[in-house]
C-alpha cells in the first residue's frame, strides 16, 4: 500500500490530503487524466499552457500531474506558482513509491495517461510539437491528447491509442 499526497492550494491557503493508493482500478473517478511531470524538465515546463487549457476546457475530467518521489513538495508548489497552475483544476500526486508510475508504465515526462472506466484509453504524447529530443515545431499540427479526450467524452473510438512521448526520462 502506498501513501500518495494530493496537495490542494491557492496563493494563501494550503491543505494537505493523503490518499491510500493500492491499484489503478480503485481510483474513484470513471474518467481521469494523469500527466507525468518534472518541474526541472524543460518540456514539462513548455506544456504548462496546455495543462491550463485542459483544466479549463474539461472541468468534469479529473486531471492530476503525477510527480516522482525525487520531486520535493516545495518544488511542486513552486512549479504551480511559477506557471500559474490552479490546483482546483489540476491536482497533483507525488507518487512516493512510484507504484502508479510503474502501473501506468510511465517512462517519460511529460507523458499523458487518459483513463476511461479503469482502462487506459490513450497514452503518450500530447501533440506533435516535440518530434525528437531537442527538436520541436513552433506550433503543433496534431493534438493527440485533446483529440483523445474529445473522443472519450463522446464515446468514440480513436485511431491510435498510443503515440510515443518525447521528453525527460523518469528515473525508476
Amino acid at each position: 500500500m502506498n501513501l500518495v499526497f494530493i496537495v490542494l492550494f491557492s496563493f494563501n491557503f494550503f491543505q494537505i490530503f493523503s490518499h491510500e493508493l493500492n491499484e489503478l482500478d480503485i481510483v474513484a473517478p470513471k474518467r481521469i487524466l494523469y500527466i507525468t511531470c518534472d518541474p526541472e524538465c524543460p518540456i514539462s515546463q513548455k506544456y504548462t499552457s496546455l495543462f491550463k487549457t485542459i483544466g479549463d476546457l474539461y472541468p468534469s475530467l479529473q486531471f492530476s500531474l503525477l510527480f516522482s518521489p525525487s520531486t520535493t513538495k516545495s518544488s511542486i508548489i513552486q512549479f504551480y506558482k511559477n506557471y500559474d497552475l490552479k490546483v482546483d483544476r489540476i491536482l497533483y500526486i507525488r507518487d512516493h513509491r512510484m507504484k502508479l508510475i510503474k502501473k501506468l508504465g510511465a517512462t517519460i515526462t511529460p507523458e499523458a495517461f487518459l483513463i476511461d472506466d479503469s482502462k487506459i484509453f490513450y497514452y503518450g504524447a500530447m501533440d506533435d510539437r516535440y518530434y525528437e529530443l531537442g527538436k520541436m515545431k513552433s506550433i503543433p499540427t496534431q493534438h493527440f491528447l485533446l483529440d483523445a479526450i474529445d473522443a472519450m467524452l463522446r464515446q468514440k473510438v480513436i485511431k491510435t491509442s498510443h503515440i510515443q512521448a518525447v521528453g525527460c526520462v523518469i528515473e525508476l
